[in-house]
């Protein structure tokens, strides 16, 4: 097999930021909420309960607008990192875990969210780095 690379050419690496074990929820909106309502509440109201779970290596929350033709299937994406599947497991079943997945309802359809996990190795990053 022959592979043709340019000197420049963006590389794939494993990513260095990511844990051991990284949890991925898509969310769909409230239907009763608008998407500015979503946005605001998540801001404001529910994203401080996940970030307050004990061994949380990192969060990060993503945004999908609703498009023009209403195509998005979801509304949100949370990803979170922890250590290990155990560590992310037992965060949820404590007390802060609790109280962030009670709180879900409020702002998202449960039965519509759809959780994917990937663990260290599995994820990797653009290098666009040139000399």
């Amino acid at each position: 097999m022959t592979t043709f690379a340019l000197a420049d050419t963006p590389t794939l690496s494993p990513d260095p930021t990511q844990g051991a074990f990284v949890a991925y929820y898509l969310v769909k909106k409230n239907p009763d909420m608008s998407y500015d309502a979503f946005r605001s509440y998540e801001i404001e109201t529910h994203a401080p309960m996940p970030l307050s779970l004990p061994g949380l290596q990192a969060y990060r929350l993503v945004f999908f607008p609703p498009s023009e033709d209403g195509s998005q299937p979801y509304d949100a994406m949370a990803t979170l990192t922890f250590e290990s599947r155990a560590a992310h497991d037992e965060a949820l079943a404590g007390e802060a875990g609790q109280r962030a997945l009670a709180d879900l309802p409020n702002v998202i359809v449960p039965a519509e969210m759809v959780f994917l996990s990937s663990v260290a190795g599995e994820a990797f990053v653009g290098d666009l780095a040139t000399d």
